[in-house]
């Protein structure tokens, strides 16, 4: 990807036809979502750890697209094998 910044590296994914252009928005707007409340958290000099409660909706966006891409493993294309992704 041409590009570094995680908004434009989506636009290219979606315009090759690589995630379709609704997981682009999905994640554009779950990633903005988290990237604001961070910021807010950094502004009153607070530890920059989200309430998962209070951002349900992105992680549930993000967690929903994981497993549709990439399963339940993550390091090696075989079923069964790699990194758990329990932390979602």
């Amino acid at each position: 990807l041409p590009w570094s910044d995680n908004w434009r590296q989506l636009d290219v994914l979606a315009a090759a036809g690589v995630i379709a252009s609704e997981d682009r928005d999905r994640l554009m707007a779950a990633y903005r979502e988290l990237r604001e409340a961070v910021h807010r958290l950094a502004l009153q000099n607070a530890v920059p750890v989200v309430d998962p409660a209070r951002h349900r909706s992105a992680r549930e966006s993000i967690h929903g697209l994981w497993q549709h891409w990439l399963g339940d493993t993550v390091g090696d294309s075989r079923p069964g094998t790699g990194m758990q992704m329990s932390t979602l």
